[in-house]
C-alpha cells in the first residue's frame, strides 16, 4: 500500500506501475513517459488518482487490468489511449480527456463516468465486449461534455451501458 503526492515522474518508460495492493496518488505530473503513464495490473486493489496531470505518455496515459481505478478531478491528455480499462472496474469523474486517439476504452469492464469533459480525442469513449450478469449496464455515462471529437462515443460488440443527460 503506498501514497504518492505532490510528485513529477517525467521522461521514463513507464511512471508507475501497481501490482496488487492498494496506491492513492495526488497532485501528481506524470509527464512525457515513452510507455505508459499509469498502470495497474492483475489485482490491484484500489488505485486512486486525484488532481493529477497525466499528459503525452506514449500508448497508456492510464492502463488498467484486473483493477479497480478511480481517477477524479484530472487530466488525462496527448497519448494514444488516455484510459484502457480491461475487465476491470474504471471511474472517472470531473476530469478532462482531451488530445488522445482514444479518451476512454472499456474492454469486458464496469464504471462510472459523470461530469466529465472529453474533448478533441479521435474517439472519445468506446465501450463494449462485455457481459456482466450482475449489472444492469456496464458503465454509466452520465452528465458529461462531450466537444470536438471525431467519435463522441462508439459502442462495440456486447454491451449493456447507460447514457445519461449528456452534451454533444
Amino acid at each position: 500500500d503506498a501514497t504518492l503526492a505532490k510528485l513529477r515522474l517525467v521522461g521514463n518508460r513507464t511512471g508507475v506501475a501497481v501490482w496488487g495492493g492498494t496506491l492513492r496518488a495526488t497532485r501528481l505530473a506524470i509527464l512525457d513517459n515513452t510507455a505508459l503513464g499509469l498502470g495497474a495490473f492483475y489485482g490491484a486493489a484500489e488505485v486512486t488518482v486525484s488532481d493529477s496531470v497525466i499528459r503525452n505518455n506514449g500508448e497508456f496515459a492510464i492502463n488498467a487490468d484486473e483493477a479497480r481505478v478511480h481517477v477524479t478531478r484530472s487530466v488525462l491528455a496527448g497519448s494514444q489511449y488516455a484510459f484502457l480499462c480491461f475487465s476491470s472496474v474504471c471511474d472517472v469523474t470531473r476530469s478532462v480527456v482531451a488530445d488522445n486517439d482514444i479518451g476512454f476504452w472499456g474492454q469486458a469492464s464496469r464504471g462510472t463516468h459523470a461530469n466529465n469533459t472529453y474533448a478533441r480525442n479521435g474517439t472519445a469513449f468506446r465501450s463494449g465486449l462485455a457481459d456482466s450478469p450482475d449489472a444492469v449496464y456496464d458503465d454509466e455515462v452520465r452528465d458529461n461534455r462531450f466537444v470536438g471529437n471525431d467519435i463522441a462515443v462508439n459502442i462495440l460488440g456486447i454491451a449493456s451501458s447507460a447514457y445519461r443527460r449528456n452534451t454533444f
